[in-house]
């Protein structure tokens, strides 16, 4: 039941952070780069779904160090003689992977020590996937305001002023 808790807020927890991260990012969209609210809400949706996954993930990532954490303090308190069946009943998710190894203290912490490294380096993935994200947004967003202002500037000019025929000579009236 711990597990779908922890499930079930990551999952919450990164829906607000993305959220909260995409509705600021429209807001510079649209009023620093000038973006209208179409595109903006178009590199919005993106972004909402790209970071809950990103955020879902990395909370996961480090609820699953806490747990690896703690399965390692449960087997360290027992000492020598570990009883791995206490280990099974309190964190089942485990049992079909510690079968029937030989598992003593010192492995445990070699265990534990691997485990931590490739979570820790897993989480430096997400935190870069998170900056690659929010680099290529505001590179699309500059983009996308600089083109949508050109294309603004240029109907003005077209519509505005004297009106000229093919040749740039001014039309008699």
């Amino acid at each position: 039941m711990d597990i779908l808790f922890n499930y079930i807020s990551a999952l919450l927890w990164g829906l607000l952070i993305g959220l909260i991260l995409s509705g600021f990012v429209m807001y510079l969209a649209h009023k620093i780069c000038g973006i209208s609210y179409l595109l903006s809400g178009l590199v919005g949706g993106f972004l909402l779904f790209f970071m809950t996954f990103q955020f879902t993930a990395l909370i996961g990532a480090n609820k699953t160090k806490t747990y690896v954490e703690n399965i390692v303090a449960s087997t360290q308190a027992v000492g020598e003689n570990i009883d791995w069946t206490i280990v099974k009943d309190k964190y089942s998710l485990l049992e079909p992977y510690l079968g029937e190894a030989e598992i003593t203290p010192a492995n445990v912490m070699d265990i534990k020590t691997m485990v931590i490294d490739s979570i820790n380096r897993y989480i430096w993935r997400r935190f870069g996937w998170i900056a690659g994200g929010i680099v290529l947004v505001f590179g699309m967003m500059i983009g996308g305001g600089a083109m949508e202002a050109n294309r603004v500037s240029n109907h003005r000019r077209r519509t505005s002023g004297t009106h000229r025929n093919n040749r740039g000579h001014r039309t008699r009236r």
